[in-house]
């Protein structure tokens, strides 16, 4: 583990530690001093500094207040430990694993939360452009009938210049017919439109 993950915290090493050793978290942050507790505390403090963002300091504060001084010592009697017990170092390495693991899953769980919480905010925009579009098109389909009543309209007023017309020359009635065949197109638009 080179670069410390950010989503690894102390306390996410703490429960795996105390977990690993059988012991609760307050015993590891407690000022007890014997095997049972002092080796794991170790662990976590070396642990920590291996996995965390943070200064030695900061995890001494949340190993129970301990102070720079205190976390040095710890992290050096573990790393000596490593060093020198091959055993240590399995445990250790299993328990690195288990903590990687965790942080990788509750990751991945934080992503997918935002994935999803992307895909519902990107459905609600499809929603409302859905709402929108169709409201356009029933208001084109509003102008798009005006057009034609217009147009039939127009169309009436065209077979009315011709009846008016032919009412002073012979063959008025192809110029009625035309005229009532209009006014009825004009109508059955106008019906169709409520407008």
């Amino acid at each position: 583990m080179n670069a410390p993950a950010p989503s690894i915290t102390v306390k996410l090493v703490t429960e795996a530690v105390s977990r690993h050793f059988g012991i609760t978290e307050r015993e590891l942050t407690s000022y007890q001093r014997n095997k049972r507790v002092a080796w794991p505390r170790h662990v976590a403090v070396g642990l920590a500094a291996r996995l965390t963002p943070y200064n030695l300091s900061r995890i001494g504060r949340a190993l129970g207040g301990r102070d720079h001084s205190t976390v040095i010592h710890s992290q050096r009697r573990f790393a000596d430990r490593l060093l020198n017990d091959p055993e240590a170092a399995a445990q250790i390495a299993a328990i690195e694993q288990s903590i990687v693991e965790k942080a990788d899953a509750a990751a991945a769980a934080v992503e997918l939360a935002f994935t999803e919480s992307e895909i519902d905010e990107r459905t609600r925009e499809l929603g409302k452009l859905d709402a929108a579009i169709y409201v356009a098109e029933r208001r084109f389909a509003a102008v798009r009938q005006s057009f034609e009543i217009v147009r039939a309209a127009r169309a009436v007023a065209r077979a009315r210049t011709a009846v008016i017309i032919a009412e002073h020359t012979p063959g008025q009635g192809p110029a009625r017919r035309e005229l009532d065949r209009r006014v009825d197109e004009l109508m059955r638009i106008a019906e169709g439109g409520h407008v």
